[in-house]
């Protein structure tokens, strides 16, 4: 057997094809190549295992095998283990061994799990990572990559060699075995289910790979015949006998969807086909072959199939039908095609094409992209025939509409080929306007406005519907008509005008005017038009809002307060709709203002007390809430209200609506939301659970709302009344402050909420598809308590201001202590990222405040679990990608937030990190830290000598890979800082060091890290590199082990793979200076604004410790000056200004600034830690280096580091470390020198270039008096170096002595050159500033008086002054040096400045 294990082949392909296609490149390309070949024939044949022996049986039961090269003793029970499990999996005894013994080595991190179901999760996850492997490469063909051109010809190969074949079989296989029983087994019935679970979705994807094979590969007649013979098999197993039963197989429908997809493609003559054997295009063979093989074999099959009851099984043969008839239609085939499409038709085909169009399963599909077009190109073919579908009775033509409304939804790739006049498809836009004259019935107005309503999916595709209908000369199909129809609804209904008390009318029976049901559908297929043509494109809602024939508030606002009565429940949902229209206004502050003055007018709400109404009667949406919408157990008109509510927060909250009449503000609409909605949502009667969540969701998506746009403000923490227009008037506190108040203090909402999050975890595992709204729930209750956690400190800060105080405010962490397991177990709710994610944001803000957190976590059933289950978050990323152009539907309320959900799952990994990283920075003592619970170092445990998966085992695998750090480079960095500041920890540090070193971790990263920086990534490289350097400095320091540091050293000293055999080796440490050595692009201007606003008041410390603008406050800070800027009109077209423009280029100039500051920033790091490494390595390890080359690695490292100190690209900073590094590595050559003496030899030309280094670095301009103290030290130590040495024997006194003395003069000639400069900086150094700087100086003067052989430095020093005023600094001085006889921790520093001055003196 394989080293690698047998199981492990797919896997170990999986990794490098992943690799290879998202690394572009040649050398990419040719890895990819390399793979592919030697896995060629587990490609073309896959889930090829060896089956049941009796050879096999016998080795097994002889109780010894051997397994990758290692003997294994079998007990009794394992045998048996391995029988039962080989009869259920239908694998070659010895294989399941070794699939048992592997299940066994990996327990530790499958919590719960027993070996059986480890093992055949292990079988079944290397089958479908082979299958993905199949489909990867097949969907590879239609992306346009360098290496994709290969990738074709690759899967050409495997197609021409049997690939679709095999796959057939596979799948026919799999059908048969799933519609069987399983073999008996005494396995737990767990493990079965799993086994039959896995084979499922096995066989799904296998029909995904038949799907893309065929999608744009040509295919023979046997061929197509086979895939539909796959497809009768697939559709048996659903036995649903009426259309309105779900399919009660969803596997067997996703596989028979797929195979209706493909053989649709299969039949297409439309587009051009690839042949795989020429990987030429070229037309569909199957519409040229002369003998009509296709319809002679493929119609009998159809025609003749046996009668059946199965609704599915029937429908995806007649749709099969269909599409081999239009096949037929276009070659003209058969005389009396149309009749044959007539009869199919009559039998229901495009409902049931609908159905599966528009089934929950088939539209979350991941290739429902590629599967809708094909679809619709069923239609179009169809709609190819003017003459056949303009006479076709109105029933198929209203179905064909409705069909085509299913297909298009969401969909502009196919909505814009009914607008735009395309090759392939010039027809459509002729069937638009010619469709338009049939709608002259009620029958096909509503299928017809569906239809428009899809074909907006799009800006470009809304646009072009609002102008069609603009221009429109037919009398019924135009706006004008709409809005008249709204209009005289409108008229009609509020004829009788009467109080506003009996708009809703308590007696029912006496003037409700009953609507019909058809009206009601029209009306509400009109006002889904309106919707979502508003939704695709803001230009179109002031083109509405200012047609003056049109005025659609005032009629929709008329609508919504008209007495609407209907017999089946129409009233409700027309109003919800009429609600729902109203919302698709709101696109900016502006409207949202006007839209909540007319809400406040029209007391839809009643906010305004009433002496007409009875005390206690309701009225208005409560009235409809409780005595309508209750009675009919259906709540739309609640749904859309509070959908309303929220879409108008989010724009404007006006402070003073309804100032006229009662106190002013919103808290009217929060309450009816907060106590009548959401209180009560789970104690009235609903016709569907699902609905009862729908209710909550959209109650907690204002709070959340409310909670999002809340601005602490004065007014709300104080009692006084405002003063307007002359007299004073009570405003409500605002939404925000209310909610969090009720929060706080422990507000019944907050249970409801909580009880959502205790009920939510395993209901939502169990049926998350039958209640996606509570899903939804869950998801905004836990970003409502992360709101109120984040805002609640500065909430009880401004409370303690309020005139009479608050109310019991109460800490969020206790309110929330008996749920915060719950919270954690959220981590492992794998459907939907935004759950996950925010359960570990709001775990975050937990752990820095509840200290019994930890307790509660470990002393839980659920402990390994969590552990465990961050781990593989943390492991693990699978986001589904989410086109950014997608669109979605404004009424589904899932799919509004699947491009934010995606933003989610890529943010989940950093959550965890973010979390880890800031408990363990708290430098907290206590042993009770989240970080060891979940590193698994926690109360004494070590689960990392138990082989459980955690969160510092998963780390330390995705460092470890490659393409990591480049994939995902701001993971990485903080991921590195975490594993150096864990390394620091005083309670696991030690263990986690040890951790790394059995991990081989340090010198794999050397190996692995490359030095080069890429532009886009530099700063997150900068930081990555830095942590990493920081830690090597570490395990240098702190690992006694000779053989780890020597292994380090020569990592980072010795030459590269790059070098060429004439050059000197490239130090990975020089590598590393070089890469960091650039210059950041100047930092811009804060240019002067019209804005009146200090920006550095928005300044804050970045997340890397950098100071940046805070780029969201000042742009709100910035908005609310232009509003108040605009308000005084004269003053922008005075100085003839565009705000816009204006703000807009004061962020771009504070976004440059950060981005400076962070990379300038992060630059600095980088050589911070690259110091420290050379620091560490000299001064600790120098005993470790290779005996030979020493010196020469140091010289040469101080000839770089002088380079770049005084290169004019280096900024002051940064050469201010280099100096530092400059003094540490002279300091180190001294050294050597005093132990070796003579012995060392000391190159003339390098120290000369030493010299020239250090003197120019003095001279430098904008140097700072740290950086030229270090330069002075560096100076003294390089003259101790140079200066003469006694010689042990005369021999060597000759030849050495006269070197010695040759680089003493060529020492003072570079000195005297420089003198008086030098001097010059020197005096004014040891005259002025820090004590410390002025001693080096004095110290430095002193050492370069032995230099002075002409006395002319000391003359310089009298004519300047300086001198004197040494001397007299040193009087004044006097008391001070007294001071130091008396006992004092800070003498030593007064003495040592002393000291210096002292020097100075002799000099004299």
């Amino acid at each position: 057997m394989e080293a690698q294990g047998t199981f492990h082949k797919y896997e170990t392909l999986w990794h490098h094809l992943d690799t290879a296609l998202v690394t572009p490149g040649s050398y990419s390309t040719s890895k990819l190549r390399s793979h592919l070949e030697a896995n060629k024939q587990d490609l073309l044949s896959p889930l090829k295992y060896a089956g049941r022996s009796d050879v096999a049986n016998r080795e097994v039961m002889s109780g010894s095998v051997q397994i990758r090269g290692r003997e294994h003793q079998l007990s009794e029970e394992f045998k048996k283990e391995v029988t039962s499990l080989s009869t259920l999996l239908e694998l070659n005894e010895l294989l399941t061994t070794e699939l048992l013994v592997d299940a066994r080595e990996q327990q530790a991190r499958f919590v719960d799990l027993d070996i059986a179901q480890i093992a055949v999760h292990l079988f079944h996850k290397e089958r479908t990572v082979g299958l993905h492997c199949i489909l990867s490469l097949l969907k590879e063909r239609y992306v346009a990559r360098e290496h994709s051109e290969y990738v074709k010809i690759f899967t050409n190969e495997l197609i021409n060699k049997g690939l679709a074949n095999n796959i057939c079989h596979l799948i026919s296989k799999y059908t048969k075995e799933l519609s069987t029983k399983v073999p008996e087994t005494n396995q737990h019935p767990t493990v079965v289910q799993n086994h039959i679970k896995y084979k499922n979705e096995q066989r799904k994807i296998l029909t995904e790979i038949l799907f893309y094979i065929y999608y744009s590969t040509t295919a023979s007649t046997d061929q197509l015949v086979e895939v539909y013979r796959i497809l009768e098999e697939a559709t048996h197993t659903m036995t649903s006998k009426t259309s309105f039963v779900e399919p009660t197989d969803h596997y067997a429908f996703q596989v028979s969807y797929a195979l209706m997809v493909t053989l649709f493609c299969m039949m297409d003559v439309e587009h051009p086909l690839m042949d795989a054997s020429t990987g030429e295009m070229v037309d569909n063979p199957l519409d040229s072959d002369p003998h009509s093989s296709l319809v002679r074999t493929l119609l009998p099959l159809l025609s003749k199939s046996e009668p059946s009851d199965n609704y599915y099984h029937l429908g995806f043969q007649r749709s099969i039908h269909l599409s081999l008839s239009l096949f037929m239609k276009a070659r003209n085939k058969e005389k009396d095609i149309y009749k044959r499409i007539d009869t199919i038709l009559r039998q229901d085909v495009l409902l049931f094409l609908k159905k599966v169009a528009e089934n929950p399963i088939f539209r979350n599909d991941d290739n429902v992209h590629l599967f809708l077009p094909a679809m619709h190109d069923l239609v179009q073919a169809w709609l190819q025939d003017t003459l056949f579908w303009e006479n076709s009775e109105d029933k198929f033509f209203g179905q064909m509409m409705d069909l085509i409304a299913t297909l298009a939804k969401d969909q502009p790739v196919i909505a814009i080929k009914y607008w735009i006049q395309q090759t392939e498809s010039a027809h459509l836009p002729y069937f638009i306007q010619v469709s338009t004259d049939r709608i002259y019935t009620e029958q096909l107005f509503v299928p017809y406005l569906h239809m428009l309503t899809s074909l907006t999916a799009g800006d470009i595709c809304a646009y072009h519907a609002y102008t069609f209908l603009k221009t429109s000369k037919n009398r019924l199909v135009n706006w004008d008509n709409f809005f008249h129809i709204l209009d005289q609804y409108y008229a009609d209904y509020a004829e009788n005008q009467y109080h506003a008390a009996d708009q809703y009318n308590f007696n029912p029976q006496s003037r409700h005017k009953v609507m019909r049901k058809e009206d009601g559908q029209g009306m509400q297929a009109i006002l889904q038009l309106i919707q979502e043509i508003l939704k695709q494109d803001e230009r179109i809602v002031a083109m509405m809002c200012e047609n003056s024939t049109w005025h659609p508030l005032e009629t929709l606002f008329g609508l919504l307060i008209c007495p609407l009565q209907s017999g089946e429940g129409c009233a409700t949902a027309l109003k919800a709709q009429v609600t729902l229209t109203i919302a698709s206004f709101v696109q900016n502050r502006d409207l949202a203002t006007k839209i909540w003055a007319f809400l406040e007018s029209s007391q839809v709400l009643q906010t305004v007390v009433d002496a007409n109404v009875p005390r206690g009667q309701d009225t208005g949406i409560k009235y409809e809430l409780e005595e309508i919408e209750a009675g009919q157990e259906e709540y739309p008109f609640t749904i859309a209200f509070c959908r309303l509510i929220n879409d108008l927060c989010k724009y404007a909250m006006p402070s003073h609506l309804g100032n006229a009449h009662r106190d002013s503000g919103l808290l009217p609409y929060l309450a009816f939301i907060r106590d009548s909605v959401f209180r009560r949502f789970d104690e009235r009667a609903y016709k569907s659970r699902g609905q009862q969540w729908h209710v909550a969701a959209e109650a907690l998506r204002l709070f959340n709302t409310v909670l999002t746009q809340y601005q602490f403000s004065s007014s709300d923490f104080s009692e006084n009344p405002w003063e307007i227009q002359g007299r004073s008037v009570r405003v409500q506190k605002s939404m925000g402050f209310e909610l969090l108040r009720n929060f706080l203090t422990g507000h019944v909402i907050l249970t409801k909420l909580l009880n959502i999050l205790a009920a939510g975890h395993d209901f939502l595992a169990e049926q998350r598809e039958e209640h996606p709204f509570f899903e939804e729930a869950v998801l905004l209750s836990l970003e409502i308590l992360n709101q109120v956690m984040a805002k609640e400190d500065r909430f009880v800060e401004c409370s303690k201001n309020l005139r009479q105080g608050t109310v019991n405010l109460t800490p969020f962490e206790k309110l929330l202590r008996g749920h915060t397991v719950i919270i954690a177990n959220y981590i492992n709710y794998d459907f939907r990222s935004g759950i996950t994610l925010f359960s570990i944001k709001l775990l975050h803000q937990l752990s820095q405040v509840q200290e019994e957190l930890v307790d509660r976590l470990d002393a839980s059933p659920d402990r390994l679990n969590i552990i465990v289950g961050y781990a593989a978050k943390l492991q693990t990323e699978e986001v589904d990608e989410v086109d950014e152009e997608e669109e979605v539907s404004p009424n589904d309320v899932v799919s509004q937030d699947k491009w934010k959900e995606y933003q989610y799952g890529k943010s989940i990994r950093l959550a965890i990190v973010d979390m880890l990283l800031d408990n363990i920075d708290q430098g907290r003592r206590s042993k009770r830290n989240i970080v060891y619970f979940l590193l698994g170092w926690y109360d004494g445990h070590d689960l990392h000598n138990l082989g459980i998966l955690t969160c510092l085992r998963v780390i330390l695998d995705l460092l470890s890979e490659p393409l990591f750090s480049i994939l995902d480079p701001a993971l990485s960095e903080r991921m590195y800082k975490f594993i150096y500041r864990v390394c620091t920890n005083a309670e696991i540090g030690t263990a986690t060091l040890n951790f790394l070193r059995v991990r081989d971790f340090f010198c794999s990263q050397l190996r692995e890290m490359d030095t080069e920086l890429s532009k886009e990534n530099r700063i997150f490289q900068l930081n990555q590199r830095g942590w990493l350097l920081k830690l090597i400095a570490l395990e240098l320091h702190c690992n006694p082990s000779v053989t780890s540091k020597r292994n380090i050293l020569s990592l980072l000293l010795e030459g590269d793979d790059h070098s060429h055999a004439w050059e000197r080796p490239r130090l990975r440490l020089l590598e590393y200076l070089e890469a960091f050595h650039y210059r950041v692009e100047d930092p811009p201007a804060l240019d002067r604004s019209p804005f009146v606003i200090k920006k550095e008041q928005y300044i804050i410390e970045g997340r890397r410790g950098h100071r940046i603008f805070d780029i969201h406050a000042l742009h709100s800070a910035l908005l609310r000056e232009k509003q108040k800027m605009e308000a005084a009109t004269s003053y922008a077209a005075k100085h003839n200004l565009n705000l816009g423009e204006q703000l807009n280029l004061a962020l771009s100039v504070c976004v440059r600034y950060n981005q400076f500051n962070e990379e300038f920033g992060s630059q600095i790091f980088a050589f911070q830690s690259w110091k420290q490494v050379v620091e560490v390595a000299l001064m600790e390890c120098y005993g470790y280096f290779k005996k030979q080359g020493k010196e020469v690695i140091m010289y040469d490292l101080l000839a770089i580091v002088l380079e770049k100190q005084n290169s004019i690209d280096t900024r002051i900073p940064i050469a201010t470390h280099l100096a530092d590094t400059v003094l540490v590595i002279i300091a180190k050559l001294r050294q050597q020198r005093s132990r070796l003496g003579a012995a060392m030899e000391l190159p003339s030309a390098q120290l000369q270039g030493v010299l020239q280094g250090i003197l120019t670095g003095i001279s430098r301009n904008g140097s700072t008096p740290y950086m030229r103290g270090s330069l002075y030290s560096s100076l003294m130590n390089y003259l101790s170096l140079t200066s003469r040495t006694a010689f042990t024997s005369s021999t060597e006194a000759d030849e050495m002595e006269s070197q010695q003395i040759a680089l003493e003069d060529i020492t003072f000639r570079m000195l005297e050159a420089g003198g008086e400069k030098l001097l010059k900086t020197l005096s004014m150094d040891a005259s002025d500033g820090a004590d410390v700087w002025k001693s080096v100086a004095l110290s430095t003067l002193d050492v370069l008086m032995s230099y002075d052989r002409n006395a002319h430095w000391l003359y310089y020093l009298a004519q300047s002054g300086h001198l004197a005023h040494f001397i007299a600094d040193l009087k004044t001085r006097e008391e001070d040096l007294l001071d130091t006889l008396k006992p004092n921790p800070g003498n030593h520093v007064i003495l040592l400045c002393h000291s210096g001055r002292f020097i100075g003196c002799d000099v004299h």
